[in-house]
């Protein structure tokens, strides 16, 4: 009865560890999503470039200080071209095209939402 016990209570640990980071990925991913549409996709359409610049750069800070815990509980491809995406973005920013730089925040949203799709609780990710 012991190992049945101790089978279910590890087996609990780890839904409940997986159900935390799916929540956490959920609250960063989103707000990573949310500041680069409303905030950073409105300064280019007004064309304040210098606001631009700052407020990608404080959301490539924070991309930075959490994509550790991505590397280690998520796609590893996925999290690398959310990098690569970014640095396009802010080179499309840094270079004035607004045409160019509205395409990649639509990339990086959807990057974002392919990351938190691949932690979620499906069929496609169970096979």
């Amino acid at each position: 009865m012991k190992p049945v016990i101790i089978s279910t209570a590890c087996m609990l640990f780890l839904i409940a560890s997986w159900g935390f980071f799916y929540w956490f990925s959920g609250v960063i991913l989103n707000d990573f999503s949310d500041e680069l549409v409303n905030t950073v996709y409105g300064q280019i359409s007004r064309e304040e470039w210098a606001d631009a610049e700052e407020s990608l750069c404080r959301l490539s800070e924070r991309w930075e200080t959490n994509k550790t815990v991505f590397y280690m509980l998520s796609n590893h491809s996925a999290v690398r071209e959310t990098d690569v995406a970014l640095a396009r973005l802010s080179e499309f920013v840094r270079n004035k095209e607004a045409s160019d730089a509205n395409a990649e925040i639509a990339a990086v949203s959807e990057l974002f939402l392919s990351i938190r799709q691949s932690e979620a609780f499906s069929i496609d990710n169970i096979l």
